[in-house]
């Protein structure tokens, strides 16, 4: 029978990506991330709650027979002032693919659990470190591949959409209140609020949901990129503008109209904006069974384009 996760576990994963690099890096998060590095440590360097903040250059070893495994640096960041907010331990090794399995395994070995996907991420928001949106922000930072997907990733781990939903929230909680104070107090003497106070409140709560709504539209335009397909007549010359921004051949010219049938989409920094360009099939009635899938193709395009 499978055991589930539990969130007070110690667990332990490669932060670096998996494979042969020149330095890889082993995370453990968790009360016991302390002592079950030092079970692989040497007694004469091993790390304390004094530690917090130092790197420590010193070596791990099997345990069982005392074989020295890599040479290592090991960094411990104390709970409330690491990444989880739990204790945390990172030991960056040598990249060679047997040295981080054998860190891994032996610390398995030593009660640490192989961490689930994400769940260093999730620690730190359970820890209260960072939001939902800042979390989401970690993933896309991860993926970025253009300079604007970049900067509004940062924005988000830096809590903009934290502190804009915090100042709503404060507005709405503040307005409650004095329709709640209406409501209870109507027959006692009370200065009422104007209507037109109260109505104002609830413009400016309207504005600023429509503006988180519109930094959503807008920032999955910057993470998943805009969809701009390139629309005309058969031989208009689409293909022909699609490998010229592209500044290779990925679509065939010809002279023939109608060469395009399937949908062709090539992803593009454009001055730090990610840009899917689309070729489609050439706008026409036609009779070609091919051909007018084609075109019926291209208009699903325009419906779903973003420019």
């Amino acid at each position: 029978m499978a055991i589930e996760p539990r969130d007070d576990d110690t667990i332990v994963a490669l932060s670096t990506p998996p494979g042969l690099g020149g330095i890889a890096v082993v995370r453990l998060s968790g009360t016991e991330s302390v002592s079950i590095t030092n079970k692989l440590l040497p007694s004469n360097k091993r790390i304390s709650a004094k530690s917090h903040g130092r790197a420590l250059v010193t070596t791990i070893s099997d345990p069982s027979t005392g074989d020295i495994i890599d040479e290592v640096v090991v960094t411990f960041f104390k709970a409330q002032h690491s990444y989880t907010t739990e204790d945390l331990v990172e030991i960056s090794c040598h990249g060679g693919e047997y040295v981080q399995s054998q860190i891994l395994y032996l610390s398995t070995n030593a009660e640490a659990r192989i961490a689930e996907p994400g769940e260093f991420t999730k620690r730190a928001f359970l820890g209260g470190r960072i939001d939902l949106s800042q979390a989401e922000a970690v993933a896309d930072l991860i993926s970025a591949k253009v300079k604007s997907a970049h900067k509004f990733s940062i924005l988000q781990m830096q809590g903009a959409l934290k502190k804009r939903t915090a100042s709503l929230r404060t507005k709405i909680v503040e307005l409650s209140a004095l329709i709640e104070a209406e409501l209870d107090f109507s027959d006692d003497e009370i200065t009422p609020t104007p209507k037109n106070v109260i109505a104002e409140k609830i413009g400016q709560v309207l504005i600023g949901i429509q503006l988180v709504s519109e930094n959503y539209g807008y920032g999955k335009i910057i993470r998943n990129g805009a969809i701009v397909p390139i629309i005309g007549k058969p031989n208009a010359g689409k293909s022909s503008l699609l490998n010229a921004l592209l500044a290779e051949e990925r679509a065939i010219v010809t002279e023939t109209p109608g060469t395009t049938r399937d949908i062709i989409e090539c992803p593009v920094d454009i001055e730090g904006f990610l840009v899917r360009l689309i070729d489609t099939a050439g706008i026409r009635s036609t009779s070609e069974s091919v051909e007018k899938l084609g075109v019926d193709k291209t208009f699903e395009q325009i419906r779903s384009a973003d420019l």
